[in-house]
């Protein structure tokens, strides 16, 4: 959006125009055009095309002022075809018509269905390669149109382009701005494809009907599916380009690197300052909106723009003199609001600027290589209208009112998938998220995602973008049972475990289990499931193979692999795992061991931990197997010793050498034959470790975030979870964290339902927990 300037402003663009109808050249002049559709039945909310939606076809065209000198700055025999896309179907009520529209989509002229009573006709026949189903005789002395034959080219009328103040109306300062529309209703099923396109404009230079001139309509395909709402659980990102989506930091108003993305349509901006915008058909990358890095949000803006020139609430710290919004970026918001405005030596998170062009264009375009076959995603971008005061009449008069609001779609290889439906200016500053679920190809590792402009530009449309995320929306498993698989001695153990996605295609499965604590995995046969729609959710439940509770398989950890193809299945980046495992504790709970431990001591002493024990009731045979473990889940064995029995009453020493760096748990097992117990569990702190890694939330309960007081006893990375009491994490985040006390936090997390969850902190192999209560008050 380019608006209404002070006079020095506009005087340079009044010099630039005179200076390009100086080249008297019309070529010098080129015009500009686009295709475009709004889906009127989600204008305001966005989303996809469904069956029964109702969309607006719109073909827009910019005319340059000055265009064609040598043809007295006029364009003649304009008219306009086009057919009806496939797999819709014209809307032919008596209130329906086909219109020329401005910029905003106001109604500029209004036309009737029918032939020969105004200047554009619809006909329903099979259109042809010269016979189209649309047509309208454009511009001054346009007569009626009475059939959509292409030949001959009479019927159209002419554009003047003298100048803004003499030529036609809709106007901008550049040019004749306008857009044809029709309106359609969608008639195909979910997973056709609409194609639409294929339409001409037709032009002469002269008012003779020889050498005609046409522009191209371009060809666009949209996908109709289902208006599947954002993953729950999103996770993770596979969005490599733009700093992770965020566009990264600095410390000037411009970034000092360029966008990974070229784009043809658009002219990028490198040195943003008072003296050089952000023009219609450009984009910036920014760390602040305001050319002079102002921090004033509250900065005067038009039309009241008054007092000192360079002062700090002035007009001019605004875009075109009093126009854009200020602000910063919106990375690490937990809300829709932005950060504040950074000064010019502040480093600051940068965001995409764009100033949309006078005609409908692609405007971002990224591809993401690494993705999953056959795997859902959530492609997603917050955004925000910047210009409440863009607007203006076809005759160039100053409304005051946002004008043309931004409206975008989203398209995946080539294929449209989601619009975002009209961006509306927020007074109270809030950004918004829009993005679309899709789910890769069988073979598929990689896409082209592309963002495009379905509004014109001049008079608004500027809008600006941040916080670009390609998720996975992944799986929940539940374990049954959630915790350690418990069993007497000698029974068989069984256990299963829920699968659950918002998607069918989680249908691949194998259970690995481990008995060396970890270290390595042994995997069961791979196998398919089959969901089942439930409660909103696709769900199927696997089974264990059942086995007998023995020694041997005391401490094995069980866990569950899912993924959407076999041969996901057998990798770690493209398959989940279960949030738990299960660890198989067996007890003796029939014949019971005579021998017990009346006294058990662990202490940290200069050489290693020194270990001492009290035995009452010893027989022979029976062996004490020392064991340590960094979580109380994955078990070392030390050393083991035979029983004395050489009295009632037996004592023991064990010294486990070495500097311990963390934490370490310590118990003994004690054996006889097939039967054991085990001793309590006793907990071990290094020296350098009395400020121990632990974890305190800070607001308990909480509401719309949660702080977390972590103390580290080093550096490292830290990983934070917050499950629900069926194991399912709703919440995860991670950092790099030096030795002390710091402070994380778990965002946005308002949306929550209301009730207990659990805290879980992981740091190297330690493992703190605490309840967690959320409320809605």
């Amino acid at each position: 959006m380019k608006n209404f300037y002070p006079p020095a402003c506009l005087l340079r663009v009044f010099t630039l125009l005179f200076i390009l109808l100086l080249l008297g050249n019309g070529s010098a002049l080129a015009q500009k055009y686009g295709y475009s559709y709004v889906n009127l039945t989600k204008k305001t909310v966005g989303g996809t095309v469904e069956p029964g939606d109702i969309l607006e076809i719109r073909y827009s065209v910019l005319f340059p002022w000055g265009f064609n000198p040598s043809g007295n700055r006029r364009v003649y025999n304009v008219r306009y075809f086009d057919y009806v896309p496939t797999n819709t179907q014209m809307l032919t009520s008596s209130t329906d018509s086909i219109r020329i529209i401005t910029n905003e989509g106001l109604t500029h002229r209004k036309y009737t269905l029918a032939s020969g009573d105004d200047a554009a006709i619809y006909v329903a026949p099979t259109p042809t390669s010269t016979y189209y189903n649309i047509r309208i005789n454009i511009g001054t002395g346009a007569g009626n149109a009475t059939n959509t034959n292409i030949t001959p080219l009479t019927g159209g009328g002419q554009i003047n382009l003298a100048s803004s103040g003499a030529g036609d109306q809709p106007k901008w300062w550049t040019g004749h701005l306008f857009s044809t529309s029709f309106r359609v209703r969608v008639t195909g099923n979910y997973s056709d494809t609409i194609s639409l396109g294929g339409g001409r404009l037709y032009y002469t230079m002269s008012t003779s009907t020889s050498s005609p001139r046409f522009m191209q309509v371009p060809n666009f395909k949209i996908l109709i599916s289902r208006n599947e709402s954002l993953c729950a659980n999103a996770t993770g990102t596979n969005f490599l380009g733009e700093f992770g989506g965020s566009f990264g930091t600095g410390s000037g108003l411009n970034r000092s690197t360029a966008p990974e993305y070229s784009n043809p349509n658009y002219t990028y901006i490198n040195n943003v300052s008072p003296s050089v915008s952000v023009d219609d058909g450009s984009y910036a990358i920014v760390n602040n909106t305001s050319p002079r890095s102002g921090t004033n949000t509250n900065a005067q803006r038009v039309p009241n723009c008054t007092g000192t020139p360079i002062a700090n609430d002035n007009c001019n710290n605004r875009m075109f003199n009093g126009q854009w919004d200020i602000i910063g970026d919106h990375t690490g918001q937990s809300t829709s609001a932005s950060n504040p405005p950074p000064s010019g030596t502040t480093t600051s998170g940068y965001m995409l600027m764009v100033n949309a062009d006078y005609v409908t264009s692609e405007a971002y375009k990224q591809t993401i290589t690494g993705l999953c076959a056959n795997t859902t995603y959530e492609f997603s971008a917050w955004f925000r209208n910047i210009c409440p005061t863009c607007g203006a009449t076809a005759n160039l008069q100053a409304t005051n009112q946002p004008g043309v609001l931004p409206n975008l779609t989203f398209v995946l290889d080539g294929l449209d998938r989601y619009s975002t439906g009209e961006i509306a200016y927020d007074p109270s500053g809030n950004w918004v998220k829009k993005g679309f679920t899709f789910t890769t190809g069988a073979n598929q590792s990689a896409v082209t995602l592309s963002i495009r402009n379905n509004a014109q530009g001049g008079g608004g449309n500027d809008w600006v973008m941040d916080d670009i995320s390609l998720a996975t929306c992944q799986p929940n498993l539940v374990m049954k049972p959630y915790g350690n698989a418990v069993v007497c001695y000698g029974n068989p153990i069984q256990f299963s475990a829920d699968i659950q996605s918002y998607f069918s295609n989680y249908t691949h499965y194998q259970w690995e289990r481990s008995t060396d604590s970890g270290a390595t995995w042994v995997k069961s046969a791979a196998a398919v499931g089959s969901p089942v729609l439930t409660n909103g959710q696709y769900m199927y439940t696997v089974d264990y193979p059942g086995f007998i509770g023995d020694s041997s398989s005391h401490g094995d950890i069980i866990r569950l692999r899912v993924a959407t193809t076999a041969g996901n299945l057998q990798g770690d980046e493209c398959s989940f795992l279960a949030n738990t495992n299960v660890v198989v504790m067996v007890n003796n709970c029939g014949e019971v061991l005579d021998a017990d431990l009346v006294q058990f001591k662990a202490q940290l002493v200069s050489a290693g931990v020194s270990l001492r024990w009290t035995s009452v009731n010893e027989v022979r045979g029976m062996n004490y197997i020392i064991e340590k473990s960094p979580d109380r889940l994955n078990w070392q064995r030390i050393q083991t010793l035979p029983a004395k029995a050489i009295s009632n009453r037996n004592d023991y020493s064990l010294l486990d050498p070495g500097n311990i760096q963390k934490e370490m748990y310590y118990r003994i097992r004690m054996v006889q034959n097939d039967k054991f117990k085990f001793s309590e569990v006793l907990l071990v702190k290094p020296e350098n470790n009395r400020r121990s890694f632990t974890i305190k939330a800070l607001q308990n309960p909480f509401q719309n975030h949660l702080p977390v007081e972590l103390t580290m006893p080093a550096g490292g990375e830290i990983n934070l979870f917050l499950f629900d009491l069926y194991g399912k994490v709703q919440k995860q985040i991670s950092a790099r964290v030096t030795a002390g006390n710091h402070q994380v936090s778990f965002t946005e997390t308002g949306s929550m339902p209301a009730g207990t969850y659990i805290l879980v902190a992981r740091y190297n192999d330690q493992i703190q927990q605490k309840k967690v209560l959320k409320t809605n008050q």
